[in-house]
């Protein structure tokens, strides 16, 4: 029995963001009241789940520092954090018996777990520490271990793992490396994710491993060298037979002007080519990484573009990757929720707004001032939709709505007892500078 409806837009969503004096302006529509946030731990407590991750990346490298942004995680109602472990950082002194230091790490882990969060650990990036030989680099697009700093590697995965899963079990979902695609040969590539799954999976049988997390390339179709190093990577891990299949997400990196994959036939085609290929193994495609630029910025993704990014354009960016990823019943992570202070510039696709940049000031900080100076409208937008959109909602594929050229449109309906709320999602599907 249908007893109450409630229809929600995704223009609504956003506004809200902009404070509780933002009103509507199609007569379509009625400002009928602002979301009211729910923690992870509220979240949690009502026995319910979501698909929505937040990153807290570089802490490893101390672009980030995790006292800065802690107090924000909770509310943000995000399930899961990703957090790079940093072998470089942990195992800082090379010994015969490896020695490690878990404190920074501990910390993240255990504060994350306090606020409702699970921690989704990155297992990487290498090691450059004096005496630690063939053990890789500790960047982004750094060298893989090989030889000797194999073995190396792998011990320390072991502990790592070892670690979060006795006393406590604290962390099963493990990702193994960073954007291999274009400087990581395919065979190496697959030797190294084999054997650290299965070295993962010798400490931890329940553990769920990540593997993948490809440059947006891959969503380039087949034809595309990155798609073909993906599916070359994917076959070859299949192949080695190491974990079962349903314990194996495929993790793919997002970053387009067009935020939806399914806005032009083309577009779509493509992304229904990277699914299948790793559906086709067992496996489970998840969105890893995903963000906009709140301002000019330099170097990274989407930063070729400027001009046209603002507070409000990452907001909506925001929005529609977490609100069309939900519609796919993947996992999503939106990156990231802080500004980062790279030693080069700052990277502002955070969440959260922080002081200014200077490379030339490291204390207490790396390269400026890290401290949160303020949530951005994406940080409200983000709480908007973690507070209405959970496991509760079943998608409805066959709703019947229409909506014109270049618009995204989904349905859902949420049974309570004695009633059954629908919720309709709609937003311009073209390039961001031209929806509003």
């Amino acid at each position: 029995m249908r007893s109450g409806y409630k229809w929600i837009a995704a223009a609504a969503v956003t506004l809200s963001a902009w404070g509780a004096h933002a009103q509507l302006t199609s007569p379509a529509l009625s400002h009928i009241g602002n979301i009211k946030p729910r923690s992870s731990n509220e979240l949690k407590a009502a026995g319910l789940t979501s698909p929505f991750g937040i990153g807290g990346e570089t802490t490893d490298r101390g672009f980030s520092n995790f006292d800065n942004w802690k107090d924000y995680l909770g509310p943000l109602g995000a399930t899961r954090v990703r957090v790079q472990s940093g072998w470089n950082a942990i195992e800082s002194v090379i010994t015969e018996t490896p020695t490690y230091n878990f404190s920074t790490l501990d910390a993240i882990v255990d504060g994350a777990i306090a606020r409702g969060v699970q921690p989704w650990v990155f297992l990487g990036y290498g090691n450059n520490r004096p005496g630690c030989t063939d053990c890789g680099t500790p960047v982004l697009g750094g060298q893989i271990p090989t030889g000797v700093g194999m073995e190396r590697w792998l011990k320390f995965v072991k502990a790592t793992v070892a670690r979060y899963n006795s006393p406590t079990v604290k962390v099963t979902d493990w990702e193994l490396w960073n954007e291999p695609d274009g400087h990581v040969e395919i065979n190496a590539y697959i030797d190294f994710i084999a054997k650290t799954a299965q070295a993962v999976k010798q400490v931890q049988p329940a553990a769920k491993i990540t593997i993948g997390s490809f440059t947006a390339g891959a969503l380039g179709g087949p034809s595309s060298s990155s798609f073909q190093y993906a599916q070359q990577a994917v076959a070859g891990f299949a192949a080695r037979a190491v974990v079962p299949p349903q314990d194996v997400y495929v993790s793919f990196h997002s970053y387009q002007t067009h935020v939806d994959y399914d806005s032009y036939a083309s577009e779509e085609s493509k992304f229904n080519a990277l699914r299948d290929m790793v559906q086709s193994h067992g496996f489970k495609l998840r969105q890893g990484e995903s963000g906009a630029p709140s301002g000019p910025c330099l170097y990274y993704a989407l930063c070729t573009d400027p001009s046209n990014w603002t507070e409000p354009n990452q907001a909506k960016f925001v929005l529609r990757r977490m609100l069309g990823d939900f519609a796919r019943g993947m996992l999503t992570n939106i990156f990231t929720i802080t500004d980062l202070h790279y030693d080069s510039t700052k990277n502002p696709k955070g969440l959260l707004r922080t002081g200014t940049f200077n490379q030339n000031v490291d204390t207490p900080f790396l390269n400026g001032d890290q401290t949160v100076k303020g949530m951005k409208p994406s940080y409200k937008a983000f709480q908007n939709v973690t507070a209405i959109f959970d496991s509760r909602l079943q998608r409805i594929t066959n709703h019947g709505c229409t909506a014109p050229w270049g618009y995204q449109v989904h349905a859902y309906t949420r049974t309570d007892p004695g009633k059954t709320w629908c919720a309709t999602c709609s937003w311009c599907g073209t390039r961001r500078t031209t929806c509003r």
